[in-house]
């Protein structure tokens, strides 16, 4: 048996060495290690950079700009797969390809790596085999068909019948299918649909790649005059042929010389409307639904928004209000739309003809959650408005009713509000919203009826048709606190 006192001998040993170790390696007393500067810490910069690629320029500030991206090289196929012994194939999949993300022959055809391995469960399509990835895929991936229960058949003829006019209900009606199902065929066949880049993965397809409508356009609001108008002309048994702002003078042009149309409804009228000029030289009975500041001699529709916004004012004004605030779109919608500065104008006269003292704010779109609009809600309330009249699209709606329920006040008790212009339903906001509607129905059904009468040889006088507003009470309103 070993003694402990070898033991001690040795960790005796071991601290010795450890001290001879640290006094040959440790830093003289006379050598001092000079100091090293602290560097500075890089600041980011708070300057915003600019969008590279440039290729156009855009509608207004608000406008998306495209980027060009550089241009990849393009991908080398794959090696044909040799053939086989086996008989020859019964099924032709030269238009199909193998669609799995790690196959190197993705998206590539007549490559001779598929093969058709029939109908799994006893389904209509066939299943087909990558050879290359050993993978598996039915003949329908990437199409309307895939993962679908219902008839091909069925689904054509859905199609068909909403691509005839057919509304969403009655054609699950006659086809004896739920509305929800028809409509979730009709979003998907309206989404696009691309076949992969061969040997890459699958590129990003947004729900809509491009808008044919600038930025500073409402498009829902827009949408809505397209449906309306769509309505009314087919009450004539006539169809409408959209075109989009890209094409909207050299469409007009087309379709003049070409007989394609009787008529041309024009919508999103800006100020200086470049379609004003052109309506006057073409042969085509034209109507604007909005008041160019060129109008003479066109027929123009729309509705009387001086006196909506008068209507507001009165509203206010009969309430006891002597200070209120206008909270309107962006800057830009002043230049670019007709309405706006109606809006406006009408505002400030008929304030000015009550004495009412009125300011007017028109809130930039940056930040998040609106807070352009936010600040102007908190400019007009901190000098001294105790009404608001709103003239903005529907999330400006919702950011002013936050700020200033933020502000621990209360609709109508404390601050009134009152809408003017909206297409949309301001019955949905909490608290709910008195309104001076826009009609989508209203401005479209008087456009169609006047361009139907100057189709059919009648004698329409030039001239600008407004329609009377009026006023809807929700509850919104009361006497200054």
């Amino acid at each position: 048996m070993v003694s402990p006192l070898v033991y001690y001998q040795l960790a005796l040993l071991a601290i010795i060495w450890l001290f001879v170790m640290l006094h040959l390696t440790g830093p003289e007393p006379s050598r001092t290690t000079p100091p090293v500067p602290a560097q500075p810490k890089r600041r980011r910069s708070t300057e915003p950079k600019a969008f590279e690629g440039l290729t156009h320029k855009p509608h207004c500030v608000l406008c998306e700009r495209e980027t060009a991206h550089p241009q990849a090289p393009p991908p080398v196929p794959p090696d044909p797969l040799p053939r086989t012994n086996r008989r020859p194939r019964e099924v032709d999949t030269s238009l199909h390809f193998c669609p799995h993300r790690d196959c190197d022959y993705r998206g590539w055809l007549g490559r001779g790596n598929l093969r058709a391995n029939g109908h799994p469960s006893g389904g209509p399509w066939r299943q087909c085999h990558c050879t290359a990835c050993q993978g598996y895929f039915l003949e329908t991936h990437g199409t309307l068909f895939h993962g679908k229960q219902g008839a091909v058949e069925l689904i054509v003829r859905v199609l068909a019948c909403l691509a005839e006019g057919l509304g969403i209900r009655a054609t699950a009606r006659v086809f004896e299918v739920d509305a929800n199902t028809v409509l979730h065929w009709l979003v998907e066949a309206a989404e696009p649909r691309r076949a992969p880049t061969p040997g890459s993965p699958p590129p990003y397809v947004p729900k809509v790649p491009h808008t044919p409508l600038p930025a500073c356009t409402h498009a829902p609001t827009h949408m809505a005059f397209v449906l309306a108008t769509s309505i009314a002309a087919r009450r004539f048994d006539y169809d409408i042929l959209l075109l989009t702002e890209e094409e909207a003078s050299v469409g007009m042009r087309r379709v003049a010389s070409s007989g394609l149309v009787d008529g041309v409804i024009v919508l999103d009228v800006a100020p200086d409307d470049e379609r004003v000029h052109l309506a006057r030289r073409i042969s085509l009975p034209s109507v604007f639904i909005g008041v160019p500041d060129d109008h003479e001699g066109l027929v123009c529709v729309d509705l009387d928004f001086e006196a909506a916004a008068a209507l507001a004012v009165d509203r206010l004004a009969d309430l006891g209000h002597r200070s209120i605030g206008l909270v309107g779109h962006a800057p830009v919608a002043y230049e670019k739309s007709n309405f706006p500065p109606r809006v406006r104008a009408g505002f400030e006269a008929r304030a000015a003809d009550r004495g009412l003292a009125a300011s007017v704010e028109l809130p930039e779109p940056n930040g998040r959650r609106g807070e352009g609009v936010r600040a102007s809600v908190r400019a007009l309330l901190d000098g001294g408005a105790t009404a608001l009249v709103l003239h903005c699209d529907d999330a400006a709606h919702a950011a002013v009713l936050d700020e200033v329920a933020r502000r621990g006040l209360a609709v109508p008790h404390d601050v009134s509000v009152v809408s003017v212009g909206a297409t949309f339903d301001t019955t949905a906001f909490h608290p709910p919203i008195d309104s001076v509607p826009l009609v989508p129905q209203a401005s479209c059904d008087l456009a169609v009826d006047l361009a139907m009468r100057l189709v059919e040889g009648d004698d329409v006088a030039p001239g600008v048709h407004l329609i009377e507003p009026g006023y809807q009470d929700r509850g919104s309103t009361a006497p200054p606190p």
